[in-house]
C-alpha cells in the first residue's frame, strides 16, 4: 500500500510538473513579429510558410490499425510507427481548416515500426525504392480543426549525430479526441459498414503521400494520429509553436 501511494504522488507531482511547465511557457511566448492578435488564418499560415516551415523535419506518427482498405481492422493488425521526413516541406493548399504540405525533394530520414516484419509496415514501397530513385514529391495533409497542441518547444535529443539528423528542439500535436480508427468498428457493424467507416475517417485523417516525381503517380501512403516538428533553432521553434497553434485556435469550432 505504502508503494502504491508513493507510486500515486510520483504520477501527481510529475503531471503537475508537466501542466506548470506548458502554462509558464504559455505565459511567456508571444504572437512573432508581423504578426498581432487580430491576424486572419490566411495571413498566419502565409507567414508560417514563409518564416519557419521549411526549417522543420517532420514526423507522423500512427497508432492506428495496419489494415489494407479493403480490410476491417483487428486488435492484431494495431502497431505502432514513426516516420521523419527531411527539411523542405511549404504550404501547398489551403482548403477551409484542412492545409496540405508539399516537399518536391521528400527523404525518409528515419522510420520505425513494431511489425514483427518491419518490411510489412507503412512506407514499406518508398523505404524500398526512395535510394535508386532520382526524385520524390511528399505531401501532408493536416486537418487542423482536428489537432491540438501536445508539447511546446523541447529539447529531444543531446546527442549530436541524432540533432544534425532529426533536428534539436521538438514540438508535438495530437488528435483532440482520443478516437482511433480501432475504435471505429463495433462488433455489430457489417463488412460493408466498417469499409464506409473507414473511408470516411481516412478521407480526413492526417497523412502523407508519397508520389514518384518521375511517373507522376502515388508511391507510397501513410496515416497518423500525432506529428512533430523539430527545429536547429530553439527561437525559430518557438516562433512557429505559437504561430501553429494560433491557427489551429481559428479552427476550435469547426
Amino acid at each position: 500500500m505504502k508503494t502504491y501511494k508513493l507510486l500515486i504522488n510520483a504520477l501527481f507531482v510529475t503531471a503537475l510538473s508537466l501542466s506548470l511547465n506548458s502554462l509558464a511557457f504559455a505565459q511567456k511566448t508571444t504572437l512573432p513579429p508581423s504578426l498581432t492578435e487580430n491576424s486572419s488564418f490566411e495571413e498566419i499560415l502565409n507567414w508560417l510558410d514563409k518564416t519557419t516551415l521549411h526549417e522543420a523535419r517532420i514526423g507522423l506518427e500512427s497508432n492506428a490499425p495496419g489494415a489494407e482498405p479493403d480490410e476491417i481492422p483487428t486488435s492484431a493488425t494495431r502497431y505502432y510507427e514513426r516516420a521523419f521526413f527531411s527539411k523542405g516541406f511549404n504550404l501547398a493548399k489551403i482548403d477551409g481548416c484542412k492545409i496540405t504540405l508539399r516537399n518536391n525533394n521528400a527523404e525518409l530520414i528515419r522510420f520505425e515500426t513494431k511489425f514483427p516484419n518491419p518490411a510489412e509496415g507503412s512506407l514499406d514501397e518508398f523505404r524500398k525504392t526512395q535510394n535508386n530513385q532520382s526524385q520524390f514529391t511528399g505531401e501532408i495533409f493536416i486537418p487542423l480543426q482536428a489537432i491540438k497542441p501536445n508539447k511546446a518547444p523541447y529539447r529531444h535529443t543531446k546527442k549530436a549525430e541524432t540533432a544534425a539528423l532529426l533536428g534539436t528542439w521538438r514540438t508535438e500535436f495530437k488528435p483532440k479526441s482520443n478516437s482511433s480508427l480501432f475504435s471505429l468498428f463495433p462488433v455489430i457493424w457489417s463488412k460493408e459498414k466498417a469499409k464506409e467507416k473507414i473511408g470516411k475517417f481516412r478521407e480526413n485523417a492526417m497523412r502523407v503521400k508519397i508520389i514518384n516525381t518521375e511517373q507522376n503517380e502515388q508511391n507510397d501512403l501513410m496515416y497518423g494520429d500525432e506529428i512533430t516538428f523539430t527545429f536547429d533553432d530553439k527561437q525559430i521553434s518557438e516562433n512557429f509553436y505559437v504561430a501553429f497553434s494560433r491557427a489551429i485556435t481559428h479552427c476550435k469550432d469547426e
